[in-house]
């Protein structure tokens, strides 16, 4: 095959995955895509954390100066060596451990279920750690939260050193991989949740036993997106508007390739073929193109 011919295929798929992005973040959205169910109850917002203390204290900052009042902070410790659990006291969240709940389990899977057992609210957000939001975030969920289905959310990246910058490929994958923005309904995904930010019904999360069905998995998030799916909950991602961010691989380079490679298998797992090509592409573009 000549070189002509490669550099066609490649820069087609960067095209085709560029106007799936585009139609996902286009200004103008159609709203029609689903039915919202606007929100006025409490919301249980659930954090897992384990030796989160430089991560946290962001969030829990962001939660106070929400504009939609009606929630609930929940903090789970997965056994903590630092001072994650002062630190949640301090802002005033539930704090639970799993110790307390599961003196053999551990992992992200299992706090969250904790947190669920735990929550107050009637509708469930499950965020990282590392996740921080504007102050009209919540407000903005509550009004386009799809009615008896799954709201979750890409948050925006933050950068702030250069080295970050490579984690647009990543970010690209996690994207496309959850096929959000295809051209039949570019909000409805069949293929998982975006694991940073996903909200549900408790009545919905506990028909299915929520994470406690699939703690043994260590790709939670497609594995309960499937769950939901097979039982009929269906999942919807909208933009994050630039209300919703995350600060991704702080530590350095070497944290951000580990998530990178974590990121590319998961991609990989829950991506068909035109979704890998599509990514193969947009990569190989970047070299092509001078």
């Amino acid at each position: 095959m000549s070189d002509i011919v490669q550099q066609f295929i490649f820069l087609f798929f960067a095209f085709y995955g560029f106007l799936k992005i585009l139609n996902f973040y286009r200004k103008k959205k159609k709203i029609n895509f689903y039915e919202v169910e606007e929100i006025s109850s409490l919301i249980s917002i659930i954090i897992p954390c384990r030796n989160e203390e430089q991560r946290l204290k962001t969030l829990l900052s962001s939660l106070q100066e929400q504009t939609y009042k009606n929630y609930e902070v929940v903090v789970v410790d997965d056994n903590s060596t630092d001072n994650t659990i002062a630190l949640a006291k301090e802002y005033k969240a539930r704090v639970f451990e799993v110790k307390d709940f599961y003196k053999d389990e551990e992992g992200k899977s299992i706090a969250c279920y904790v947190g669920a057992l735990n929550a107050k609210g009637d509708y469930l957000l499950f965020l990282d750690a590392d996740v921080f939001l504007k102050k009209n975030a919540l407000e903005y969920v509550t009004k386009h939260f799809p009615t008896n289905s799954i709201l979750t959310i890409q948050p925006y990246h933050k950068m702030y050193h250069l080295y970050e910058q490579f984690s647009l490929f990543s970010n690209l994958i996690v994207i496309l991989g959850l096929d959000a923005g295809n051209f039949k309904n570019s909000y409805e995904t069949k293929r998982g949740f975006f694991g940073p930010f996903m909200m549900i019904k408790k009545e919905n999360y506990f028909r299915v036993e929520g994470h406690l069905k699939i703690k043994e998995t260590i790709i939670e998030d497609m594995a309960l997106g499937l769950l939901f799916l097979k039982n009929g909950i269906k999942i919807y991602t909208i933009p994050h508007e630039m209300l919703i961010f995350f600060r991704m691989y702080p530590e350095g380079f070497f944290s951000l390739f580990n998530g990178w490679m974590k990121n590319m298998v998961l991609g990989a797992r829950r991506s068909g073929i035109l979704t890998i090509l599509t990514v193969t592409g947009i990569v190989a573009s970047s070299f092509i193109i001078p």
